[in-house]
């Protein structure tokens, strides 16, 4: 409002630019988009009642403009013009920028003054509850800005390791900050602090618990979503269009169906916490031997495969079905596939350990999927896993009892194909669907080559791509590529990139040579040469120490130890299995190679024996390494899990391994046969790390002694 309007729509455009980014520059902050244009905006108007457009703005206008204003006032406004002309010469607006050569100069910042005693103890007694105390620890102790504090989430904090990683906004980038969290921030409440007795903002149940809700009402709401309750009207989590307020006060019904008693709910009784059982309103009695409630279920009876003899065939095809509008009217508990089912789960539950709440889940996703099942008919992962995701349900156990009963389809689409899609989304036809049969070829294998990893089949797509955009400005084949064309490509690129796309290169048009796609190969006789390796350099004390003082559990110790002292990678320590290890013998089996056992490795053996035998005396996993996902399955830890303890650190997993190499050339000398024989090294990789080993001690021998 007040600006010309040549010069309010060259503004609109330069703020447009600044909120959004350009190609240019990166998208800046709401707020600093605020200040730059409140702080241009006086010039602007003063502009306007001479000028129509920026083009007609002189220095000597900005000039007059500048003078009338000191300190930091003059800099914050001479900053903004200057981002508004060098934004309006750059698009063309203007000539001239009339600001260039036009020193902003610096401010002089006055000195800082510490707070006084008085002022940060009144400002602690302020701090009353568990929140503000919190606000006030980042803020004083970690130096956190508001929006940082704002921003922080759960995966920021760290409590097994004592870490907080706080992420502000420097040189343009976010940047992290891994920080050691004091014993003030570490508590939820202060130390001695107790939660006075409470109402549950669900319930509205009188009691002590921790939190804004009973435990019960929190685990209503993991597994409900959230709307109006059509008995009370407010927005809680609900079943069958009612929250757990009334579900209580539907139990007090005298009706049998539950229908009746929650449509005649009016009113609410209070109750305290813990006063409505599933079995009954009243805690069971304490049974002979000490324990309370009620006692265990029985397990399900045998049941097989139902005769299909007795069925009637069906007239048509296989109906598709929506899982996730299941009326539980309709749920069919004397269904004898369902009861097979049961059974199943019953004896997968006790051969692998499932506890009470997976066997409950179980359970009931059965029940949802198994209802109104015919014979032949197949159950697809595309149908099933939306709904029994949405009800906070075990896809994979269910999964795995179906696949039992052989009534399960896995339809769901590879995370290969959706990849591979993407990667190939930018070629022309004929290229994208040329390198994508020579990516399947590198996964899966052909009769003249052996398949390869996932990891590697994802590096060589990725290093080919680069040139593969290049040549799909010009051409739609592959056999139209020459040999110039692959030199001038790999010329702008230097280093390990100019080795590893070469190496790649190499290998797609030597398979489209083999089947005839191309006529004559553009990279034969193109040397790749020999990557030059620099020299390794040992870990420092302090490194490997922070290291030791981030493992703080019984499987972080082994797994330091494995690769510190064993030299073992992050996948060979997630194969290892239990029968690896011979605590007879003292030998552990690492990648078909037997090793001693060390006195150090022994002790985090059993210690960690022992600790998974106590938290998990019921699994039937056989690997070594297990977590709370895989102590249910039969499946070996991630190598996510396995490195998560030393992410972050200098000492990484990575480098702790090839740090014991290392020193074991070190040690017993740059002997490259006796590294391949210890550690089952490639010749090449022995070769290597006995050349850096000869370079130390060469430099190590010629400094002067002290």
């Amino acid at each position: 409002m007040g600006l010309a309007p040549g010069i309010a729509a060259e503004a609109e455009r330069w703020t447009q630019v600044l909120h959004d980014g350009g190609p240019r520059s990166l998208p800046r902050q709401q707020g600093t988009v605020w200040l730059y244009l409140n702080r241009a905006r006086p010039a602007l108007l003063e502009c306007s009642n001479r000028y129509d457009h920026l083009r007609e703005v002189t220095r000597e206008d900005v000039l007059a403009q500048v003078k009338t204003l000191h300190g930091h006032h003059r800099m914050d406004q001479l900053v903004a013009l200057r981002s508004l002309f060098a934004w309006a010469k750059r698009s063309g607006l203007i000539f001239r920028n009339p600001t260039s050569r036009i020193r902003v100069g610096q401010i002089e910042y006055s000195v800082l003054q510490p707070l006084a005693p008085d002022q940060i103890d009144r400002s602690v007694a302020a701090a009353t509850t568990p929140a503000v105390r919190l606000i006030l620890a980042l803020a004083a102790v970690h130096a956190a800005r508001v929006a940082q504090i704002g921003t922080l989430t759960l995966d920021d904090l760290d409590i097994g390791n004592r870490r907080l990683t706080i992420v502000g906004h420097s040189g343009g980038g976010p940047q992290a900050s891994r920080r050691p969290v004091a014993a003030a921030c570490m508590s939820r409440y202060p130390k001695g602090y107790r939660k006075p007795t409470d109402s549950c903002d669900g319930c509205l149940a009188w009691g002590d618990f921790s939190g804004r809700l009973c435990p019960a009402c929190y685990m209503f709401g993991r597994s409900h979503a959230a709307a109006v309750c059509a008995g009370c009207r407010r927005i809680q989590p609900l079943k069958w269009d009612y929250c757990r307020l009334c579900w209580c006060q539907a139990r007090l019904g005298a009706e049998a169906d539950v229908r009746v008693r929650l449509n005649a709910v009016r009113d609410h009784q209070l109750f305290f916490m813990g006063m409505h059982h599933r079995n009954g309103s009243e805690p069971a009695p304490r049974r002979r031997g000490g324990r309370r409630g009620a006692p265990h279920k029985p397990p399900p009876a045998p049941a097989w495969r139902p005769n299909a003899d007795r069925s009637q065939l069906p007239l048509f095809e296989q109906v598709p079905r929506d899982y996730g509008h299941l009326d539980p009217a309709d749920i069919d508990l004397a269904s004898p596939w369902l009861a097979w089912a049961k059974y199943l789960a019953h004896r997968l539950a006790e051969a692998r350990g499932w506890g009470r709440g997976i066997r409950f889940a179980v359970n009931r996703g059965l029940t949802l999927v198994l209802t109104g099942y015919v014979e032949d008919d197949v159950i697809r992962h595309s149908a099933i896993f939306a709904p029994l995701r949405a009800l906070d349900l075990r896809v994979g156990h269910v999964i795995t009892v179906l696949e039992e009963m052989r009534i399960f389809l896995d339809d769901s689409e590879p995370s290969f194909e959706g990849w591979l899609a993407e990667r190939l989304e930018g070629l022309a036809p004929g290229i994208g669907s040329e390198a994508g049969r020579w990516t399947r070829v590198l996964r899966d294998g052909s009769p003249r080559s052996l398949p390869r990893r996932q990891g590697t089949v994802w590096l060589y797509l990725n290093r080919v791509r680069p040139a593969l955009l290049d040549w799909s400005h010009r051409y739609d084949h592959l056999r139209e590529v020459t040999r110039d064309d692959v030199l001038s490509y790999i010329k702008t690129v230097h280093g390990h990139q100019r080795h590893d796309q070469l190496v790649a290169l190499r290998s797609l048009f030597s398979w489209a040579k083999r089947n005839g796609l191309v006529f004559r190969d553009p990279t034969s006789r193109i040397k790749v040469g020999q990557y030059q390796y620099g020299v390794l350099q040992p870990l420092v004390p302090a490194q490997v120490d922070r290291s030791v003082a981030a493992a703080t559990t019984p499987a972080t110790r082994l797994i330091l130890a494995l690769a510190a002292v064993h030299a073992a990678r992050v996948a060979q320590i997630g194969t290892l299995m239990l029968d690896d290890v011979d605590l007879g013998n003292r030998r552990l089996t690492i990648a078909g190679r037997a090793r001693p056992l060390d006195d150090l490795t022994m002790k985090l053996l059993l210690d960690w024996l022992e600790h998974r035998r106590n938290r998990w005396p019921n699994t039937a996993n056989l690997y070594l390494l297990i977590n709370n996902q895989t102590a249910t399955k039969t499946s070996r830890a991630s190598n996510h899990w396995i490195s998560a303890s030393m992410r972050g650190q200098d000492a990484t997993l990575e480098r702790l391994r090839v740090d014991r190499q290392l020193e074991e050339a070190l040690t017993h000398g740059p002997d490259p046969l006796h590294l391949a024989e210890v550690f089952g090294l490639d010749e090449k990789t022995a070769m290597h790390y006995a050349d850096s080993a000869r370079t130390l001690l060469e430099q190590t021998a010629e400094q002067p002694s002290q």
